[in-house]
């Protein structure tokens, strides 16, 4: 069994480098390609075209292997510690208003959407846990979580990361992924105590990561950059390429459902900023940017699906639909903000 568990982690790391590589050269991002390399492997093709050839390398790994547990959350961890150290708070008093305004649109009135809406969508998406308040809050979050790492790539693609825009999206982005996660661990804490050790751990992580970066230690700064390459080329791959092991398009996903909850997530994460914008009048060319930039799930959202599906707070088809809209509403996000880039009609320091 040691061999097989070897083997089959080369094969996802093999898997997840190859197709990184090759989305990232058709321009979009590398993580959709490590996920996708995951969906090659697992039971939506491999366990359809050659199902021996799957159930040997990946059942056992994935339902007994102890290497399957530490892999998925040392991915997550290492990542969450990245981003950490890659975010950027800048809260200058000349912007409180615009954050402010953001976190409200982004991420408050969302939340509590979610908590108004989770038990529409609960009798199909709910976990064999069957617990109607970590659904709720991890329902909730799904839709005001924002991707720090993403929206920074974006950001950094387009030349605009050092604009106040770019600025004021980030910082409300971090301070809405140190919400959820501190909301997320303390509601699973008081839910079942087994929990609350592995989510307190990505909170750690998280502020681990910023504290490192604002305190400006030389030696810290260097031991993460070595070990940052390290992550991001081989346990952050397997982790996403594990995710995408995970999903089961053939037998575990529901087409309807999947754009019901893509479409209301995106209406409700654009019309919040909008509407919270407007009413305290920015700059009507502007807002929509803010609104859709903040609209773009990426990690954070693959990984808040990953802990539910891990813990059995949401099912299968649940978690390949908040995979999928996290992968999407990141990519609406680059293709509007490329193409406001190039229509050169915002300037991104003015609001």
């Amino acid at each position: 069994m040691i061999a097989t568990t070897f083997l089959a982690i080369a094969a996802l790391l093999l898997f997840a480098t190859v197709f990184g590589a090759l989305f990232k050269k058709l321009g979009l991002p590398m993580v959709v390609g490590q996920i996708f390399g995951g969906v090659l492997l697992g039971p939506t093709v491999l366990g359809t075209i050659a199902p021996q050839a799957h159930q040997f390398l990946f059942d056992f790994f994935v339902q007994h292997s102890r290497v399957f547990g530490i892999l998925n959350w040392l991915g997550v961890i290492l990542l969450v510690f990245i981003s950490g150290f890659g975010m950027k708070l800048v809260l200058e008093k000349k912007d409180l208003k615009l954050i402010s305004c953001l976190f409200l649109g982004s991420d408050i009135l969302p939340f509590l959407a979610g908590i108004a809406l989770f038990g529409f969508f609960m009798p199909g998406a709910v976990g064999t846990a069957q617990n109607a308040l970590t659904f709720a809050v991890l329902f909730a979050i799904s839709l005001s979580v924002t991707s720090v790492p993403v929206i920074s790539k974006i950001f950094l693609d387009l030349k605009i990361l050092n604009t106040r825009f770019a600025g004021a999206i980030l910082t409300t982005s971090t301070l809405e992924d140190i919400v959820a996660w501190v909301l997320l661990s303390v509601v699973m804490g008081i839910s079942s105590g087994n929990h609350i050790s592995t989510t307190v751990l990505i909170v750690f992580a998280l502020v681990a990561g910023i504290a490192l970066k604002k305190s400006g230690i030389t030696l810290v700064d260097r031991a993460v950059k070595k070990m940052e390459p390290i992550a991001l080329s081989t346990f952050i791959p397997i982790y996403f390429a594990l995710v995408g092991l995970r999903i089961d398009l053939l037998h575990a996903f529901d087409i309807g459902r999947f754009l019901i909850y893509f479409f209301l997530s995106m209406f409700i994460a654009i019309a919040s900023v909008v509407l919270v914008m407007f009413v305290f009048k920015f700059k009507k060319d502007i807002i929509t940017s803010y609104a859709i930039s903040t609209s773009a799930k990426g990690g954070p959202g693959i990984v808040l699906a990953m802990i539910g599906l891990e813990y059995q707070i949401i099912n299968l088809e649940f978690f390949t639909t908040l995979v999928l809209s996290s992968i999407l509403s990141s990519l609406v996000a680059g293709l509007y903000l490329k193409h406001k880039v190039k229509q050169n009609h915002i300037n991104f320091d003015e609001f």
